[in-house]
């Protein structure tokens, strides 16, 4: 073009230098032409459309990345062509030849709604891939370690935290643990024998442990022994021990030494019986008062007074009782169908103590047997008695300050071990409480070396904790 230019110049005709402006200015049009052609180029690298068509090479990287994307805050006014990025990989696009022509910038048409992403398909935005470092580094939540456990939270109560059962609730222990409280109380004492019961002095259960269980009950049956006697003879009535009579006292039943020919009146009777649980007695007693229910003396008179000692049990409510003999001898001396429970052996005592004359005779401590002049002139020496009832035996080791033993009745056997059921009074309220305890070193369970002492010890423990607990 400037070679032109000088020509038109050097040349002094006028008409040629016309023709030559005209070419100059053809020259200067088509430069411009080129100028927009390489500017509407470089549109198409960088958008990769023409007239909203893709262009050929939009399945190239621009050869710059920008220096700063967008946030979602910051999007244009205007909605921008698909990026790269929204192209399938294999699309290949046909430019069309009128965009490049008309030399006129790539048209921003606003893409229809088809065209516009969904929502919820958001553009994949390129997530750097982090390094092994990074990942070690940076734990994920299923990562935790136990360390970042949230701890427990305050308000949730640990086993130990669990609130007590109010008393106004009764809510009894599981039933397979044996253990009852009238009030709801799971706190009551445990026992080392077999089966428990606490009645107050009407026969209101307080507390129990296998109240239910079947047990023998040993002498502790005697007190049946002396209910019929009561019932048939007067305290006064002679009870004399004919040959017969010694002939049936088993050999060591003979626990007083009875005489034949000896009498005494039944009140003497009584206390060999309940305060020693002397079995020649029991048979004494037996054979004389059966003699009245049956009619006549001998083996059947026992026998008439031995169902009249059942009878008697199921009057005062003990239905899971039965009694063979009138001394309590079970399976070690023959007599095999004697049995009883805790609960019905309380129940027979509260019949028991609501007798004068019977609750009389067990709250002595001691007792002096008379004595007996034999029809041939000799003279049987009385004895003294000793209660077997260590409240009283031995009241500086097994005295309480919060109540008073007023008697009842001891046992025991090889079989059902060591028995007893006794009566006391508490000292503030004047309320009488009944405890029949059971089996302590059983044939069942074993003999562990308890003693009476042990048995009393146990019975005071209970007593005890109903007067505190069990109002």
């Amino acid at each position: 073009m400037v070679l032109v230019l000088k020509q038109g110049i050097n040349k002094k005709n006028g008409h040629k230098s016309v023709k030559s402006l005209r070419l100059l200015c053809l020259l200067a049009f088509t430069l411009c032409i080129m100028l927009a052609g390489c500017a509407k180029g470089n549109l198409i690298a960088e958008h990769g459309t023409i007239n909203g068509t893709p262009a050929p090479n939009a399945g190239k990287a621009p050869t710059e990345a920008p220096t700063e994307a967008p946030t979602p805050t910051e999007a244009p006014t205007e909605t921008p062509a698909p990026t790269e990025e929204l192209l399938p990989s294999d699309a290949t696009p046909t430019p069309t030849a009128s965009g490049i022509i008309e030399g006129t910038p790539a048209p921003t048409n606003t893409p229809t709604p088809a065209e516009v992403p969904s929502p919820t398909q958001e553009p994949v935005q390129d997530t750097p891939t982090p390094t092994p470092e990074e990942v070690t580094a940076t734990p994920t939540e299923a990562q935790a370690t136990p360390t970042e456990v949230p701890a427990t939270p305050t308000n949730t109560p640990t086993p130990t935290e669990v609130p007590a059962t109010p008393t106004n609730t009764p809510t009894p222990p599981p039933a397979q643990s044996g253990y009852y409280s009238r009030s709801g109380r799971t706190d009551i004492p445990t026992f080392v024998g077999l089966s428990y019961v606490v009645t107050d002095g009407n026969g209101n259960e307080i507390i129990s442990y296998n109240r239910d269980k079947q047990i023998y009950p040993a002498s502790t049956v005697k007190m049946l022994t002396a209910m019929v006697a009561i019932e048939y003879l007067n305290m006064s009535t002679p009870l004399t021990v004919t040959g017969e009579i010694k002939s049936m006292i088993p050999e060591d039943e003979w626990n007083y030494g009875v005489v034949e020919g000896q009498t005494f009146p039944l009140e003497v009777w009584l206390h060999m019986l309940l305060m020693e649980s002397c079995g020649d007695a029991a048979f004494v007693i037996a054979a004389n008062a059966g003699a009245v229910i049956a009619g006549g003396n001998g083996l059947g008179a026992v026998d008439a007074f031995v169902e009249e000692m059942n009878a008697t049990a199921k009057r005062c409510g003990a239905n899971s009782t039965h009694v063979d003999n009138p001394v309590g001898l079970d399976k070690g001396n023959g007599f095999m169908n004697i049995y009883s429970t805790a609960s019905d052996m309380a129940k027979i005592a509260v019949s028991f103590m609501k007798n004068d004359a019977l609750a009389a005779v067990v709250a002595n401590k001691e007792y002096t047997v008379p004595d007996y002049t034999l029809a041939d002139g000799t003279v049987v020496k009385g004895r003294k008695l000793m209660t077997s009832n260590y409240y009283y035996a031995e009241p500086e080791k097994y005295r309480s300050d919060k109540f008073t033993a007023i008697g009842t009745k001891s046992g025991a056997t090889d079989a059902a071990g060591l028995c007893y059921v006794a009566t006391v009074v508490e000292k503030v309220s004047g309320r009488k409480l009944i405890c029949a305890c059971f089996g302590i070193g059983s044939e069942e369970l074993g003999d562990k070396g308890y003693t009476r002492g042990t048995m009393f010890d146990e019975m005071t423990k209970i007593f005890e904790y109903c007067i505190d607990n069990e109002p």
